[in-house]
């Protein structure tokens, strides 16, 4: 009985590491959103882009449905959805699950056009800004002349996302809703942009410190990205902070690129640092920490420090 329960584990692993994967990456342009409680302030408007990726088993029968519609669902963590919104990464929480919707030739409406619609979606999504709760979102393309998905079966050859009349990015629970319009489409994941990190984070920093910028970016060969701009206050800094900046990558890690830029000691008050990477074959991406550098004084008497808050002078600007 030990040796049987060994032998199926095994045949299950195997099935499981021999299970092909599809990976579609796509670039998409805003239309049109409504993020009513600013959740991304002015850093996403219309012609802003978008860009995302999701992988799926193409053998995948469907659980249920009929012939205009059906649904997939994955479970094995290799498998997800990850999207990069004003570059922040929102992404299935691998093992947990996500779905795959196909409807062919659909309508409930009489005498109306039917139409195709293909979607994807995940009901636990992990966004990598703890202060943002978005536990489902959802991709949905639409095309009304309904010759895209020529059936319910899932594709092993991803249509062309681009051909889609519309596609809406939903964020639940914020809530978000994007309009846009796939620009590009690859089937590897090659048009995904990686999130750019900046050190030190948005917050409170004394003026007595001298603050070391440090940009890094996981899944990315050093030499397939360049920092182009740097803007301190919408001022450019670029040639005097990437000057004598140091370039490298995380220690034992093949896929990231970091730079140490040169000190900097902005005045008391609040500062916005922007930095512009470009991505080889890609777009170029912008990322943004915003520091409130807290004026410090010397206590009467007693020859003490004391920290004394800077109001925000800085107004929101319009994303580059």
């Amino acid at each position: 009985m030990k040796f049987l329960f060994s032998a199926l584990a095994l045949l299950l692993t195997a099935a499981c590491l021999h299970a092909k994967t599809v990976t579609v990456s796509f670039e998409a342009r805003i239309k049109s959103m409504n993020d009513p409680l600013q959740i991304f302030g002015d850093k996403l408007h219309q012609g802003s882009l978008i860009n995302g990726k999701f992988t799926y088993d193409p053998d995948l029968k469907h659980s249920d449905g009929e012939d205009v519609i059906a649904n997939y669902y994955f479970e094995v963590p290799k498998y997800g959805m990850t999207l990069n919104i004003a570059n922040t990464l929102i992404q299935s929480t691998p093992g947990e699950g996500y779905s795959m919707g196909i409807m062919n030739d659909f309508s409930n409406v009489p005498d109306l056009q039917p139409w195709d619609q293909f979607s994807v979606s995940s009901e636990q999504m992990t966004p990598s800004d703890s202060r943002l709760d978005w536990p489902a979102a959802l991709i949905q393309g639409w095309d009304t002349n309904g010759k895209l998905l020529p059936s319910t079966d899932i594709p092993s050859e991803f249509p062309d996302l681009k051909s889609f009349d519309t596609c809406a990015f939903t964020l639940f629970n914020c809530p978000v809703t994007i309009n846009a319009k796939i620009t590009k489409v690859s089937m590897d994941d090659s048009l995904f942009i990686p999130i750019i990190h900046i050190l030190p984070a948005s917050g409170d920093i004394l003026q007595t410190q001298n603050i070391d910028p440090a940009i890094w970016i996981d899944d990315v060969k050093p030499g397939a990205v360049k920092i182009e701009k740097i803007l301190l206050d919408d001022v450019d800094v670029t040639e005097r902070y990437l000057y004598a900046s140091r370039t490298g990558k995380l220690a034992g890690d093949q896929a990231s690129a970091i730079w140490q830029l040169t000190s900097l000691k902005p005045s008391p008050g609040s500062h916005v640092f922007k930095v512009k990477v470009g991505f080889k074959d890609k777009a170029s991406s912008w990322a943004e920490v915003r520091w409130n550098i807290l004026e410090t004084q010397l206590g009467k008497g007693e020859g003490r420090i004391s920290e004394r808050k800077i109001p925000d002078r800085v107004p929101h600007r319009q994303s580059l």
